[in-house]
């Protein structure tokens, strides 16, 4: 890798260290060169001197380690190799993980905008087999935010005139030819990743990313980011994907992409070709002051204020969130399906948070009560974990703001938990 360090003045920044096998490509506005880097830090831009000392300090771990700026995501990167191959840094992310101490380390992709290219090709064989693990089962999806970042998605069937014009199919001897060439060209011919990142902190995001036919407005399935995937056709007469990213704590976004013509990436679409893969990026927004979000993912035990085990991880998101942000107040609503009073059963004193212990107290409560209960315990675990307790607010509503019927089949999404951000 590295046979030396230089040292490079740059008017407009402080100075950083960058190893020789990049700096020699250095681009002239100070970015970092295109690329891959295997990074295991990022530093705000007038952090230069944590960079520099934590760089120092990794390297005094056996590790080659430099440093840089990327003006792409206006932070310093420490890292611990460059490359110009995206799969040999997927490689060497896994060698990084499992065997030393930077479990956390990712891929920072430093790439400028794609130019946007124009590519017709006929639609491809169903029958080709796809390597999907079966996460293409078809069902209704609802796309009711209309906000910013969101599209109108309709039920509407395209018109077959329009369809037959849209796709512009060559004749076989131009599809012999593009095959002949080897290339990719539609979105089958790719595999995908889906580089999701915090657009503060430059660090990955963990989620997934559902893919939407848009024609017909039917989750065709989803998708993890940080790790190549496929997408199918979604053979709807248009190839309109819809890519829609929304992981807690963050703002949802999505994109646009056609299965036929993926290249025609739009300026800011962030969709950048290596070899056969395709990466997507999605630079995801932290919520801000008034926004309100519900927690989905996080259940209790029947008449119970005690979560179960499987809403940890988004409860630790919610703390990831309020670590990142110490300014951030937040206030958390509860919510129950009806209004009607029943048994309430709370964890023991300094009992497990997600375990219903064979010592619970069992009491009896109005819905007002139990929704308080579960908004209480939500604030008591943010607070064992190091929260200050001014900064977390809670407010009981029992059944008065309920979304479904609570006769219906929607009825258990009654029962829920939203934060509301007061203060950012």
């Amino acid at each position: 890798m590295r046979t030396s360090v230089a040292i490079l003045f740059m008017t407009s920044l402080p100075f950083c260290f960058v190893n020789s096998w990049a700096g020699d490509q250095l681009q002239q506005n100070g970015d970092l060169p295109n690329g891959y880097y295997l990074v295991v830090a990022a530093y705000g831009p007038g952090k230069i001197s944590y960079a520099e000392r934590y760089a120092r300090e990794v390297e005094s771990m056996g590790h080659q380690t430099d440093y840089g700026f990327s003006r792409i995501k206006g932070l310093y990167f420490v890292y611990t190799h460059y490359s110009q191959n995206f799969k040999e840094s997927l490689r060497e992310l896994k060698e990084l993980r499992t065997k030393t101490q930077f479990a956390d380390a990712w891929v920072f992709v430093n790439r400028g905008k794609m130019q946007a290219k124009t590519t017709t090709i006929t639609v491809r064989d169903q029958t080709a087999e796809q390597n999907n693990d079966g996460a293409y089962q078809g069902q209704d999806v609802e796309i009711a935010d209309t906000g910013e970042n969101t599209v109108e998605v309709t039920d509407q069937k395209p018109d077959p005139a329009e369809v037959d014009a849209t796709k512009n199919i060559p004749d076989k001897s131009q599809i012999e030819e593009q095959k002949a060439k080897g290339k990719p060209t539609f979105l089958g011919d790719f595999q995908v990743y889906f580089d999701l990142t915090n657009a503060t902190t430059g660090k990955p995001v963990n989620g997934e990313v559902q893919v939407i036919d848009t024609e017909r407005s039917k989750l065709s399935g989803t998708l993890p980011s940080g790790s190549l995937v496929n997408i199918r056709d979604p053979d709807n007469g248009t190839g309109r994907i819809t890519l829609l990213a929304e992981v807690f704590g963050y703002r949802k976004m999505q994109r646009e992409i056609n299965f036929y013509t993926p290249l025609e990436a739009e300026e800011g679409d962030n969709v950048q070709v290596e070899g056969d893969t395709l990466l997507i990026d999605f630079t995801l927004v932290r919520y801000a002051k008034g926004d309100l979000i519900t927690m989905y993912n996080v259940f209790f035990f029947k008449d119970a204020a005690v979560m179960r085990p499987e809403s940890k991880f988004e409860l630790n998101s919610l703390l990831e969130m309020l670590e990142e942000n110490p300014g951030f107040k937040i206030r958390i609503h509860g919510h129950t399906n009806g209004n009607a009073p029943g048994k309430i059963i709370t964890r023991p004193d300094r009992g497990d948070f997600f375990v219903l212990a064979n010592d619970a107290k069992e009491g009896f409560g109005s819905a007002k009560k139990l929704s308080e209960e579960r908004a209480s315990i939500i604030r008591e675990y943010l607070i064992a974990q190091g929260i200050s307790k001014d900064r977390l607010f809670i407010k009981a509503w029992g059944g008065k703001r309920m979304i479904y019927d609570k006769h219906s089949a929607q009825a258990r999404r009654n029962v829920r938990v939203e934060v509301e951000i007061l203060q950012d």
